[in-house]
């Protein structure tokens, strides 16, 4: 591999590959992985970035078992799991001749995938019917973690947002089923663990990130698309204020969410998953939250 200049830099010798697979004159290989060379950076326990350094420091360790085996094998986070699999998606769909293009492919719902998602606004294709709305999204995906549980990951979402994730089976709305709830914290990050739970008060979001029963089954087998949309703020920053039904400025998360679950799938509609494919949207960015 050509990565003169780039010794200890993993995210160097990264973008220096893909350009190589491009035959050194930046096409679409060199350009999707520009957008995915930086997905560790939001694994906080370093695992993802671990496993990226020590696969670029071998030459051709990415198609060899044994070596590939030894980088990943110390990987055990779900958040780490799910960065490195965008990583390595890009790379098979640099081999292939394919690209991350607006059509925002469906999938099968397997063990183990990741499916990045897009803001609906920033989609060519959405049906007609569908009405986007505005938040912000930095980046994010939806994968099938241990158990075969479903997992969120949000980065520059809306801060304090309870997000419902739900299924599309196919291009129409009527055909949309809704699995559980998410939350993201100040910075409009994950909270939580990402689990996907069926639950309807703050409290019982925050026990979900053990583990408990509440977290939601992946639909396995399903085709289709993960979808999110938003239910508003459900809790301000310390001290605390819960949104229920009970107060706006709730001291007791035990009590229900305030916002009511989705019923029209067809409004503010937030952000939609591509196969194969997590694609940070800053540049289509918005701070509006319609």
């Amino acid at each position: 591999n050509d990565q003169s200049g780039c010794t200890g830099d993993a995210q160097c010798q990264w973008r220096e590959e893909c350009h190589r697979r491009d035959g050194n004159n930046g096409g679409q290989c060199d350009g999707q992985c520009q957008g995915t060379f930086q997905n560790c950076t939001y694994d906080s326990t370093g695992q993802c970035q671990a496993a990226l350094d020590c696969l670029m420091s071998q030459d051709g360790c990415g198609d060899d078992q044994a070596c590939l085996a030894q980088c990943v094998g110390n990987v055990t986070d779900a958040t780490a799991w799910t960065m490195l699999d965008s990583i390595f998606s890009c790379f098979r769909q640099c081999e292939q001749g394919q690209s991350c293009s607006d059509d925002c492919r469906a999938a099968v719902v397997r063990a183990g995938q990741s499916y990045g998602l897009r803001r609906c606004a920033a989609l060519a294709d959405r049906p007609a019917e569908l009405e986007c709305g505005g938040d912000p999204l930095a980046s994010g995906s939806i994968a099938v973690v241990a158990g075969n549980r479903v997992a969120a990951q949000l980065t520059g979402a809306n801060p304090y947002t309870l997000y419902t994730v739900g299924f599309l089976h196919d291009a129409s709305m009527a055909s949309y089923t809704a699995l559980g709830v998410v939350g993201t914290d100040g910075s409009g990050n994950t909270a939580y663990a990402g689990l996907v739970c069926a639950v309807d008060n703050a409290a019982d979001l925050a026990s979900c990130s053990s583990g408990a029963a509440a977290a939601v089954a992946a639909p396995m087998g399903w085709y289709g698309r993960f979808v999110l949309h938003s239910r508003g703020p459900y809790r301000t920053a310390a001290p605390a204020c819960y949104n229920t039904v009970a107060s706006t400025c709730d001291s007791d998360p035990s009590h229900a969410f305030a916002n009511p679950p989705t019923t029209n799938v067809s409004a503010l509609l937030q952000f939609v998953t591509c196969s194969g494919c997590n694609i940070s949207d800053s540049a289509n960015n918005t701070n509006n939250t319609n």
